[in-house]
């Protein structure tokens, strides 16, 4: 304790504004509202008629979440938190994994604690990190991120503690249990650790039968944990981020591109290879290989490459990493107390502090919006149709939900209706919530020439020329839910405009236009509504459908007799 005294004395400057860091992200979590994913996690699977309240309840909810969800310990770790400990127990734990955090990033980087070095971390937290709104603002993404990232952080602290110290059963027991949670929190951030260390593994072969060897078992089984769900593989079959149906040559530069873009988006990862670079042309190769950051960031890459996402929350870990390397390698320069550094310093603590006082503004402008959007569905009645809203806010820190069903990200009307014990939640855009509301949605319709692969669940369609919409009447109400659609078009390409030459490049779809399904009552009969109109060149329609009423998925395709369809 006196040692522990004694060096929050010695970096009194530190502690001092990690405490005010610390506030400032609490009060940002206490502002950030809960996302779909946490209504999702606050209901019973299979009975989303009532909420996870109890300790029983959660234990009979994890088999079937592991079945449909996912195999993730971050997304049951959220589902403990939000159903039996509530979002301001949260926002506290998540402060506490956030300075945990950043002392580790200290740690990692052995670097003498100091204003500097903190307002350092703070500046590329606040600008160069990885979408911070997801990353650590969204409980879900928080915990598949920032505590993800945190607790494979600490395992690496461990590793580097005990690597040279003798084998002792109750280090390898720690370290196995330690490594099987980590591993099994997030499969970016466990592939990405697993391949670093595996290349560890593979130039200190005698590692093995260390804790560096017992860290890769218990880390592995963590990645299969994941693996293991079929949820998983259903959710890689989908293909929504990335398109296989490219040749090997194109899959490459796609992700070579891609990669690329990452690394200079969030300039640290571009910082730290140029010092591995210069550390390798100084020191020699002996250097590098003997360093263990060094070749987690390897194995970082080589992940980041392989599965080439074009969203940025899976780059949490090649980020952190790329932090410690570079912060070790400006952590001494920071330290000293010259005046280059002291300008440095008063210049970083600016810059944080004025984005603060920005950025807590805009949360709060959302938290606004979204508490007047949850009043309109719970004042609202039973079929709750409301007109289509738009954030007023867009930045790093807020990760809004989608009001608008024409958007393909508008994805929880569902599970608003379920947690505010509605029949119906949806947001329609002008002119279709005019149409709605003067009882005119089939108003023009004409049968579409479309054959429906299964008329027990759905059979005709209706196209409504001029409107931005189609109908598909339901035949049975049990497939009410949510889903997947997509329109097959021979002038899809088109159709993205722009967007077409960016989806080239990142090698995603370009033979459909994706929609969500949902469903309206027209002369008291329910249909689905599809997003788009219906040209002749919509060759067919693809719905997945999660139907709430039996908790099945169903596949419905309708396509125009004597057409071909990808």
């Amino acid at each position: 304790m006196r040692h522990c005294a004694q060096h929050i004395q010695a970096h009194r400057g530190y502690y001092w504004g990690l405490a005010v860091a610390a506030f400032i992200f609490l009060l940002m979590n206490a502002l950030t509202t809960m996302k779909g994913d946490e209504y999702v996690f606050s209901l019973m699977p299979g009975d989303m008629s009532r909420r996870c309240a109890t300790l029983a309840d959660y234990v009979r909810s994890v088999p079937f979440f592991f079945i449909d969800n996912d195999g993730r310990v971050a997304d049951m770790a959220e589902r403990f938190t939000i159903s039996l400990l509530g979002k301001p127990v949260f926002n506290v734990m998540n402060t506490l994994i956030f300075i945990i955090f950043v002392e580790l990033i200290h740690t990692l980087a052995a670097c003498r604690r100091s204003v500097a070095s903190l307002a350092a971390v703070a500046v590329a937290l606040l600008f160069f990190f990885p979408y911070p709104g997801e990353t650590m603002m969204w409980m879900a993404g928080s915990f598949n991120y920032l505590w993800s990232v945190t607790l494979t952080l600490c395992l690496l602290w461990l590793l580097l503690l005990w690597r040279g110290r003798a084998n002792s059963g109750w280090r390898h027991v720690v370290v196995c249990v330690a490594a099987f949670v980590a591993g099994g929190f997030n499969e970016a951030t466990s592939t990405a650790f697993l391949a670093g260390l595996a290349l560890w593994l593979a130039l200190h072969p005698k590692d093995f039968r260390s804790v560096m060897g017992t860290a890769f078992v218990g880390y592995l089984a963590g990645l299969l944990l994941i693996m293991a769900s079929p949820a998983l593989w259903a959710r890689l079959a989908g293909g929504h981020s990335v398109n296989l149906n490219l040749s090997l040559w194109q899959m490459a530069s796609r992700r070579v591109l891609m990669l690329g873009y990452m690394t200079l988006r969030f300039i640290t990862p571009l910082a730290a290879w140029g010092i591995v670079l210069t550390q390798w042309r100084q020191k020699g190769w002996p250097s590098v290989k003997n360093d263990l950051p060094i070749c987690l960031l390897a194995g970082a890459t080589v992940a980041a490459l392989t599965f080439g996402m074009v969203i940025e929350r899976p780059y949490s870990f090649y980020v952190s990493l790329a932090m410690v390397i570079v912060l070790r390698w400006a952590g001494t320069w920071l330290a000293t107390a010259g005046k280059p550094q002291r300008i440095l310093m008063y210049g970083l603590c600016v810059t944080v502090f004025t984005a603060s006082l920005w950025y807590l503004p805009q949360i709060r402008t959302y938290q606004k919006y979204d508490r007047q959007v949850i009043a309109a569905i719970q004042s609202g009645p039973k079929q709750c149709i409301l007109p289509a809203r738009q954030s007023p806010v867009r930045c790093r820190w807020v990760v809004p939900d989608v009001h608008d069903n024409e958007q393909y990200h508008c994805a929880y009307r569902a599970i608003y209706a379920k947690y505010f014990g509605k029949d119906n939640v949806q947001f329609l855009p002008q002119p279709l919530y005019a149409r709605y509301v003067a009882g005119q949605l089939l108003d023009g319709a004409i049968q579409a020439p479309f054959v429906s692969s299964d008329t027990t669940t759905a059979s005709t369609v209706w196209a409504i020329p001029g409107q931005p919409y189609a109908l598909i009447a339901v035949n049975d109400t049990t497939a009410l839910g949510d889903g997947y659609g997509k329109l097959l078009c021979d002038n899809a390409e088109q159709v993205w405009g722009d967007a077409a030459t960016r989806r080239k490049l990142i090698g995603t779809y370009l033979d459909y236009i994706p929609f969500r399904p949902y469903y309206l009552l027209a002369d008291g009969k329910p249909y689905f509504v599809v997003t788009g109109e219906l040209t002749d060149h919509v060759k067919g329609i693809e719905m997945s459908l999660h139907c709430y009423g039996d908790w099945t998925w169903r596949d419905v395709t309708f396509t125009r007799p004597n057409a071909k369809t990808s």
